[in-house]
């Protein structure tokens, strides 16, 4: 889908890790701006705490990464960044503005907060404000492409208001108007910066079904500056179709209660989604998931 601005599109990039290390403080996300000293203490400090999967260094298109067990080989925090810098192709004293360290975590889920971004007339002037949808929680495949996608998902108050807070200085940062698509990771109460789509985004699809205007208006609405109404009318889910359905099996995979078929053609290989989704509404968002799946499950041969 053309509409869906990939975060690794050249124009894209660069701006996120331009703007979110300034946004964020150093506990929301893990690229915050350090110097060559601070970088080196950051990472020790990080692979001494439980739940971290690794260190990914990338600068220059070169990128690498070091799992927790080579923490262990080499446990002085200088030569730890100097053969990771190796792997990457990279010279071991490389240094530059264009280097960027990120801390791999284990997740409990993940979640897309879609934040719109729009205006509001208070007192005869526009305000900008910035409407956020309800929690969508995603399941990924190995590849990194979504699997499942459902909302709401269940967040403690504490969660909820953190996501809100990383998602809404993230976008404040980049400014503009529309709808962003802000991938956070939640692990033990703590929420994470894990990316950002853009405009209309991959998780959003389930909006079709789940709330009163879906991603698409929501996106159109705020450009233009009228209302934005993010109210979710019923629980939803949704399950990828990996592979082109059959037209002759549509019938049947509609025959499940509360569900649709979203279809979509893949244009480039910036596109999140291979074929469409199967998706499904019901008074509890298992019960959702349940119905997407088996929808899948009937449109595929």
């Amino acid at each position: 889908d053309r509409r869906v601005v990939h975060p690794r599109r050249p124009r894209v990039r660069p701006a996120l890790d331009a703007v979110v290390p300034q946004a964020l403080a150093v506990g929301d996300d893990p690229r915050a701006m350090a110097d060559r000293e601070q970088l080196i203490e950051r990472i020790a400090v990080a692979l001494s705490r439980p739940g971290v999967d690794g260190v990914v260094l990338s600068a220059s298109g070169h990128r690498a990464t070091f799992l927790p067990q080579v923490w262990e080989q080499l446990p002085d925090p200088a030569d730890f960044l100097a053969r990771l810098r190796r792997k990457a192709g990279l010279p071991a004293d490389y240094w530059g503005r264009d280097v960027v360290v990120e801390t791999k975590v284990t997740a409990d889920v993940e979640i897309v907060m879609l934040a719109v971004s729009g205006v509001q007339f208070s007192g005869g002037s526009r305000e900008p404000v910035i409407h956020f949808c309800e929690p969508i929680g995603v399941a990924r495949k190995g590849n990194g492409a979504i699997r499942e996608m459902w909302q709401p998902q269940e967040t403690t108050e504490g969660e909820y208001d953190a996501a809100r807070s990383v998602a809404a200085r993230v976008v404040r940062a980049l400014g503009g108007r529309g709808v962003f698509a802000v991938r956070l990771l939640v692990r033990r109460g703590d929420v994470y910066f894990a990316g950002l789509e853009i405009g209309p985004a991959a998780a959003g699809v389930l909006t079709v079904s789940s709330q009163m205007f879906d991603q698409w208006a929501l996106h159109a609405r705020a450009i233009v500056g009228a209302p934005s109404e993010v109210t979710m009318t019923s629980p939803a889910a949704g399950a990828a179709l990996d592979r082109a359905l059959s037209v002759g099996l549509v019938g049947r995979a509609l025959d499940v209660s509360e569900s649709a078929l979203w279809i979509c053609e893949r244009t480039s290989e910036f596109s999140p989604w291979q074929c469409g989704a199967a998706l499904a509404t019901a008074d509890e968002v298992l019960q959702a998931r349940e119905r997407a799946r088996e929808v899948a499950s009937r449109a595929l041969p």
